[in-house]
C-alpha cells in the first residue's frame, strides 16, 4: 500500500494468555507527523482475547479484530486522534477459532473465517461502526491426506476478488468460491479451486489477473490464471530454498511482486509474477530478524514482519532487494499482525525511513 500522507497509527494483535501468548490485546502506536519517519509511541492497549487478526473499515475509523477462542469473537474498534481505541461492539461467530476478518468493499458486512470449525460468519456493519447480529454462516466440508491437520475443514482467510468471496479451506485443500447477496448471504458462486493433495491451502493474493496461494502444510506456492469465470492452474514452486521446516504463512503483493513469511526458517521469500508468462520467479530470500513471521504487511517502501515467538515486529526496507537487515525493530509481545494508517489517503507513494525506537 503506498500513501502521500504520513504514516500515523499503527495497531498490532497478539496472542494473549488463553493461547499461551504474550500479548494483553489489541496494541496501538502513534508515529510522530513526518512522512519520512516511523518512530513510535505506545499509546494504549484494548484487551481482548487473542486478536489475531486485524483489519480496517474501509470508510471508518474503525478496525475489526478477531477473536482465537472458543466460541470465536469478532470486535469492532474504534480509534481517536491520538489512537486511545474504544470497544464498540463484540459478537460470538457460529463457530470456534476465528483466525481471519474481511470487510466488504461497501464497508457493509464482516465476513470471519473460523479456523477450528471450518465455519464462515457474516455481520453487518451499522453506520456507527458496531457490528450486528450474526446474519449468516456457511459450513465447509471435506478433509485432506495429512490426518494430523487435515482432519476436517478449516476456514483460513476470506477475500473480496470482484463480485466473488474467496475463502482458503486448508484442510480440504480448496479454496472456495461464494458470493455474499445484499441480504448477507453467502451462497456459491462456482466450483472451488482444487489445490493438490496435501497443500494446505493458507492464505491467497490476486496478481493482475493471476491467483497466488500460499500452502501452509507443502511449504510451496500455488499459482493459477483466470480463464474466463475460473481460474486455470499454473503451476507451484518452493516457497523457500532454506532446508528445514517451511511453514508459509503471511503473504502479500505489491504490485507483480509476491512477499511470503516461511516459518521454521524465518524467512521472507520475494517473488516477481511475470504477467504474460504466469512466471512465478523467485528473487530473494532474507531472514526475518525474529522467530515464526506469522503474518506480513508491505506499505510505503517498508515490509513490517510479525514475529511471534520472539516477541518483535522487524522492519525492512524492500528496495534494494535484498535488504542489508532490519531497519528497526520493535518490542511488542506475541504479534500476528499490524494495521497502518495514514494521516489521510492510505495510498502513497512514498517511502518511508524507520528509526531503531522501541515501542
Amino acid at each position: 500500500m503506498s500513501s502521500t500522507s504520513a504514516l500515523r497509527h499503527v495497531f498490532v494483535g497478539g496472542y494473549t494468555a488463553e493461547s499461551e501468548g504474550h500479548a494483553l490485546g489489541v496494541t496501538s502506536l502513534v508515529n510522530e507527523k513526518s512522512a519520512k519517519r516511523v518512530h513510535l509511541d505506545l499509546v494504549s492497549t484494548m484487551q481482548l482475547v487473542s486478536p489475531t487478526w486485524l483489519t480496517r473499515h474501509p470508510q471508518l475509523p474503525v478496525l475489526l479484530a478477531s477473536g482465537e477462542s472458543n466460541p470465536g469473537t469478532v470486535s469492532s474498534l474504534r480509534w481517536a486522534e491520538d489512537g486511545a481505541l474504544a470497544l464498540l461492539s463484540t459478537v460470538e461467530t457460529a463457530g470456534d477459532g476465528v483466525c481471519h476478518v474481511a470487510v466488504s468493499p461497501d464497508g457493509q458486512f464482516a465476513i470471519a473465517a473460523s479456523y477450528r470449525s471450518g465455519i464462515l460468519s457474516v455481520f453487518g456493519i451499522n453506520s456507527d461502526g458496531t457490528l450486528t447480529d450474526l446474519l449468516d454462516s456457511y459450513q465447509f466440508t471435506g478433509s485432506g491426506p495429512v490426518t494430523d491437520r487435515q482432519e476436517g475443514p478449516h476456514a483460513h482467510q476470506v477475500v473480496f476478488v470482484d463480485d466473488e468471496v474467496l475463502s482458503c479451506d486448508l484442510g480440504s485443500d480448496q479454496v472456495h468460491r461464494l458470493r455474499l447477496d445484499p441480504r448477507g448471504a453467502l451462497i456459491p458462486a462456482g466450483e472451488p479451486i482444487s489445490l493438490p493433495a496435501g497443500f494446505g491451502p493458507r492464505h491467497l493474493v490476486v496478481v493482475d489477473q493471476h491467483i497466488v496461494v500460499a500452502g501452509e502444510l507443502s511449504g510451496e506456492l500455488w499459482v493459477g490464471r483466470r480463464d474466463g469465470a475460473d481460474w486455470a492452474p499454473v503451476g507451484v514452486v518452493p516457497a523457500s530454498s532454506r532446508d528445514g521446516l517451511v511453514q508459509p504463512s503471511g503473504l502479500q503483493a505489491d504490485g507483480t511482486r509476491v512477499y511470503v513469511a516461511n516459518r521454521g526458517v524465518d524467512t521472507i521469500g520475494v517473488f516477481d509474477l511475470d504477467p504474460a508468462s504466469s512466471e512465478l520467479t523467485s528473487i530473494a530470500e532474507f531472514d526475518t530478524g525474529g522467530a515464526w513471521p506469522r503474518d506480513i504487511t508491505v506499505d510505503s517502501g517498508l515490509l513490517w514482519v510479525s514475529n511471534q515467538n520472539s516477541d518483535t515486529v522487524t522492519l525492512f526496507e524492500v528496495s534494494p532487494m535484498p535488504p542489508p537487515g532490519p531497519l528497526a525493530e520493535l518490542a511488542l509481545p506475541s504479534p500476528t499482525g499490524v494495521v497502518l494508517v495514514h494521516d489521510s489517503d492510505p495510498d502513497t507513494d512514498q517511502a518511508t525511513e524507520a528509526e531503531g525506537s522501541q515501542a
